[in-house]
């Protein structure tokens, strides 16, 4: 059974490692969200999945490496209002005065009506 327990560990830790080595090899700046791990891990329905996750195991990870290969890691305050915030002008979308969130509209090119040009 502890040789069962080491192998998923392990497989667990390699994981992280690998998918920690590619976000920090692929981008220059990386924004996590601050989680409060230990919170969550008390929540009796939640506890195991949580844990099994290694949320702050992860993070650790991308803070060393982060450092070690100069790429900058962010991490947003966990009660930051980032579902409130235009991801386009950065600017709040409720409405002023009102506690009631409006959600952003998504600006995107209109389709073509008409068939497609033939070339």
């Amino acid at each position: 059974m502890a040789r069962a327990h080491r192998k998923v560990a392990a497989s667990r830790a390699d994981f992280l490692h690998k998918t920690s080595a590619r976000l920090i090899r692929d981008h220059d700046v990386i924004v996590i969200e601050d989680l409060n791990v230990k919170g969550m891990a008390r929540n009796r329905q939640l506890a195991k999945a949580i844990s099994d996750a290694g949320w702050g195991t992860f993070r650790s990870m991308l803070e060393y490496k982060a450092v070690r290969y100069g790429r900058h890691l962010i991490v947003i305050d966990r009660w930051y209002p980032i579902s409130k915030t235009c991801s386009t002008c950065g600017g709040d979308v409720r409405h002023p005065g009102s506690s009631r969130v409006q959600s952003p509209l998504k600006q995107e090119l209109q389709p073509a009506r008409a068939g497609i040009p033939v070339r």
